[in-house]
């Protein structure tokens, strides 16, 4: 046991996955700045949020909403919202809200990262009228737009 434990352990340390997070990532050493761009009106509501997200988490450089020395930006962001389960009268009885996006990031004009698709989802259950799914589904976005804003962030920072 002790031996398996040292191994990964050892393991670990070789593939240098301890490093993971632990400096830019993606962004390059030259940007002092970097910008987030939204393209749609769908992308712009996730805008403020993410740059808020990430100005608290980053070291060395400051996000901006326009001119920056690396350009991020959104290649799509989309939320669904779609019935999953249902009772014996054919009743939607669960939901499934997810949120998937893409992003890219541009220096001296040329793209040097995409994140390819981030996705996350939960479950929403009917337990009341329209009101009650109405607000289950506000909280549960939230929640899930927090999850994918550590996604992205864990996805910039690993370099990946």
């Amino acid at each position: 046991m002790r031996f398996a434990l040292l191994l990964v352990i050892l393991l670990c340390s070789a593939c240098s996955y301890h490093i993971v997070g632990q400096d830019r990532g993606v962004i390059p050493n030259e940007a002092h700045t970097v910008s987030l761009h939204a393209t749609s009106a769908n992308t712009q509501a996730m805008q403020a949020k993410l740059l808020a997200y990430f100005q608290e988490r980053s070291h060395g450089y400051q996000w901006q909403q326009e001119d920056g020395q690396a350009q991020m930006q959104f290649l799509s962001f989309a939320e669904q919202f779609v019935p999953v389960a249902y009772d014996a009268a054919g009743i939607a009885t669960s939901y499934r809200l997810s949120l998937s996006g893409s992003l890219e990031l541009w220096h001296d004009e040329k793209e040097i990262w995409r994140s390819g698709s981030i996705a996350v989802y939960d479950d929403v259950f009917v337990l009341g009228g329209p009101a009650s799914v109405d607000a289950s589904r506000k909280a549960i976005r939230e929640e899930l737009e927090r999850q994918w804003m550590i996604e992205v962030w864990l996805r910039i920072a690993s370099g990946f």
